[in-house]
Parts: C-alpha cells; structure tokens; sequence
C-alpha cells in the first residue's frame, strides 16, 4: 500500500463491555465469529485514460452519509502521472471520476487524495495535494454539491512566513454542507514546518496557522495535523504533535473554529519523553465537554511505548494509559483509530509492538480513566512468528458493534487485508479479494504493497464498506469491501 500524503453477512452483535471480557483479562469470550463469506469484494473502477503502471490506484480515505451512498478517495495512475480518485456509490453501483485540479495547475499536474467526510448525500468535502510539473507541493480541497467536484488550491494565512515550499491537507470533518474544517501543515521557504487549519463557511475556506503551546521551540517546530472532528453543538477539536524548546515531540490539541483556535499540550500519564496523537473523534450527539477521543502514543525515559487515550471535550481532558491484556507490560504501543459510538463509550485500535514483525493487533474499550483491552483473535493460518498486524480503521455504529479494516501476514509470508467485529467475541478474517488479485509478500514497500483495508464507515449494523488497495498481475488496484 502507498503510504497517505506527508483506512451474504458478517453479524456484529451488540454486547455489553463485560461480556466481551467475559473470559478473563487478555482472551475474548468464546462464541459467533465473523466468517469471510459474509463480505464481497469488488475492484475499484477508475475513470477513463487510466493505465495499468505502476503506482496503480489505491483508496485511503471514505465517508458513508447513508446506506448505498459512499465516496472513496485515493489517487490512480494515467498517463499525465498519479491523479486524485474519486468513486461514488448509488446504490449497488460504483462509478469513477478523475479529482479535478485548481485553475493554472498545468497540464502535467498531479494529484493525490487522502481523506474525505460527507455530512449529506449531495454534499461532501475530499483533501489532499497537487503537484505542478515544476515540482511544487499545494494542499487540494475539493467540494461536490451533488453534480460537480469543484477544485481550489488550499491559501496561506497572509503571515505564514515567507513563502512556502510545500503544502498538504491531511484530513477533513463537516457538520453541516457549509461547515467544515480540514487539517494539514506547510513548510515555509525557510524550512519552517507549521500547522494549517482551515475552515470552510458560506464564504469560502478562512485558513489560519495553528497555535502552539507556550513550549514549543521558537524556530522549527515542526508541526504535524493529523486529524480533526467537528461536533454538532462544541468546538472542533483537531490533534497532531509539534517539537518542544528542548527538541523533543510532544502530542498537540487544538480547539476551536474559524479564525479562532487555541493550543495545548495534554497531560500525559506520568513522565515522558515524547508523545503524538494520530486520531481524534467525537460522537455526533457531543457537547461541551463529554463525547470525544483522542489517540496515540507516548515514550518514557527508559524507552518504553504507551498507547495513549485522550476523552472529554474541549475544555477538559482526561488522560489515560492503554493498558495490556492481562495486565502485562507494554511493548510498544501505537494506537491508530478511534470509534465513538456513544458519549460515554469508545473503541481504539492498534497493534503492538508497533512497526514490528511480531505485532499484534490491540483493542481497547472505555472511557475516561476506565479502559479495557484484548488481543484481536486472528483468522487460521495466519504466520505464529510473523503476524505484522496493522489496525487501520474503526466504525461502531452503535455501542459494541463495530467492525475493524486493517491487514496482517499468513503463514505462507503474503500480505492478507483483515477485517474484524464485535460479536460473542472479537473475531477476524481475511478479507475476500478479487478474482484477479496476486499474492504479495507481507513485507513488500514500495509503490505497490500486500492488499490492505485502509479504512472503513458503517452507517448501521447491517450496512458497512471498507476500501484500501490490492496486487494484480500489473500494478495495484484499488479495493471495495461491502458486508453485511
């Protein structure tokens, strides 16, 4: 899988906490388990002109408003280069277009899309990046009314330091047709990595640089927005990290809209020497200050990785420590995706020991100070020395029904996509492919790697899709997933 810019029926039974943990700290009760025949896999379609090279197509980002309404984004190779990929759904039927790109990109221009959020059927937002043909990196932000995706290039705050070298939006959340705010950052002619928020009204998109905490270092920064969540009736809330004046990475909160935004560090359990977040949620129904999840990682001073949970709201936020399964120690932790199906109830994702062959996939439930966690029971013949599990994407739908998108590697060394969900227990299995899908080898980089769910929107228990990309003979294609 390319790595974003700078994730019949499989029953997912609604349970209590306690049941999940039923069988003790560590295991998950025995019972139903997903089974591979309840998902169906498609190729995704790309639009016209789109050749079989190398990179291929690939889709990282997808928003759901409604059952049989998805739109999926990535990027997909044609002959003027990687272009921006968008599929709808109506329906039963996906179609292709080509992102458009802003006014004086240049013929040669390439593109790309990361994320994408739909607060209506007829209303969506997709972000990402340009390149001109000189080489020159801009944030992409593309708007759909219901018949036409409209392009512009992402503007700079008026004091943003000189002049830019590069820019790119990494994600995106809407509450409203007109209300959305997309995160990213830019680099300065002077090399400066700073924060970008941006905020789309009825007049267009307002951009300002992000805030920063009063110890962050005073030269380069080296800011990093990685997501945003916008509830109905709060402040957004966007996460990331930034350098502090002793040269060390610390997890970043933003809170607010518009023009308005302020920062802080959180607290993080005990001490530490580095901390990020790479998620942030918030349940639709959250208000000031309950509702919301935010989730990472963090190191200590003898080198051992934490995940890290974040819940509450705007004003205030709690700080907890992912615990193991069994209470055991923990060997780098890296939480990647958080699913909030209720203001008191959420479900974070990830795998440890984090970037290794050995890594398991984690889930951990709860709220507050108060979380549980299990080990992701994996499908048969799945490697015993190698699984290199990774936890891509979450959505629960409603409270302890959920369904997972991520990827592992079987006992033959190829890369499988999984998929995983709540029902007497947290079970997997390997996601269908298409019929014209190739083994890959688990560890393959490059622009082509082993097929993956990368993310995944349930708008009902019964109703859930996921995409991520897969090997064909000639180049990777991208991946559509529908069940249940």
């Amino acid at each position: 899988m390319r790595a974003a810019v700078g994730w019949p029926v499989l029953s997912c039974v609604v349970l209590a906490a306690a049941a999940m943990l039923a069988a003790g700290p560590g295991s998950a009760p025995a019972g139903a388990a997903p089974s591979a025949t309840s998902w169906q896999a498609a190729e995704a379609p790309r639009p016209a002109g789109a050749t079989n090279g190398l990179p291929g197509a690939d889709l990282t980002g997808l928003a759901c408003p409604d059952a049989g309404h998805c739109v999926a984004v990535g990027s997909y190779t044609a002959k003027a280069g990687e272009q921006g990929l968008l599929d709808t759904q109506a329906g039963s039927s996906w179609s292709a277009t080509r992102a458009p790109l802003p006014a004086h990109s240049g013929r040669k221009a390439t593109a790309t899309l990361v994320a994408v959020a739909c607060p209506a059927q007829s209303r969506c937002v997709a972000v990402g990046a340009d390149f001109t043909a000189a080489g020159r990196q801009g944030g992409l932000l593309l708007t759909w009314a219901g018949k036409k995706w409209r392009a512009v290039r992402a503007r700079l705050p008026k004091a943003s330091g000189g002049g830019r070298k590069a820019v790119v939006v990494d994600a995106v959340s809407c509450v409203a047709a007109r209300s959305c705010v997309a995160v990213g950052d830019y680099i300065t002619a002077a090399g400066r990595q700073r924060g970008l928020l941006l905020t789309l009204t009825g007049s267009g998109w307002h951009t300002v640089t992000a805030p920063l905490p009063g110890n962050a270092a005073t030269g380069n920064a080296v800011v990093q927005l990685t997501s945003v969540s916008c509830p109905a009736n709060a402040p957004c809330i966007a996460v990331g990290s930034y350098t502090d004046s002793g040269g060390a990475q610390r997890a970043l909160v933003l809170t607010g809209h518009g023009y308005t935004w302020s920062a802080q560090e959180p607290q993080v359990p005990g001490s530490s020497t580095a901390s990020w977040l790479s998620a942030v949620t918030c349940n639709s129904a959250a208000s000031n200050p309950a509702g919301c999840a935010a989730v990472g990682g963090y190191q200590s001073a003898d080198g051992t990785g934490y995940g890290l949970l974040l819940t509450g709201g705007p004003a205030s936020l709690t700080a907890a420590t992912a615990p193991m399964p069994g209470g055991g120690s923990s060997p780098a932790v890296q939480l990647t995706a958080v699913s909030c199906p209720s203001t008191a109830e959420c479900i974070a994702v990830g795998q440890s020991p984090s970037g290794q062959s050995s890594a398991r996939g984690l889930v951990t439930s709860g709220y507050g100070s108060s979380w549980q966690s299990v080990w992701l029971t994996m499908p048969s013949g799945v490697s015993s020395a190698s699984p290199a599990v990774q936890l891509n994407s979450v959505s629960c739908p409603v409270e302890l029904d959920c369904v997972i998108g991520g990827q592992y590697t079987d006992s033959a060394g190829h890369g499988q996509a999984l998929l995983a969900g709540l029902g007497f227990s947290w079970g997997s299995v390997r996601a269908p492919l298409p019929a014209n899908a190739v083994p890959v080898d688990g560890g393959s980089v490059g622009p082509a790697g082993p097929p993956a769910a990368q993310a995944v929107a349930c708008t009902s228990s019964s109703a859930c899709t996921a995409v991520g990309g897969y090997q064909d003979s000639t180049s990777e294609a991208g991946l559509l997933l529908s069940g249940p």
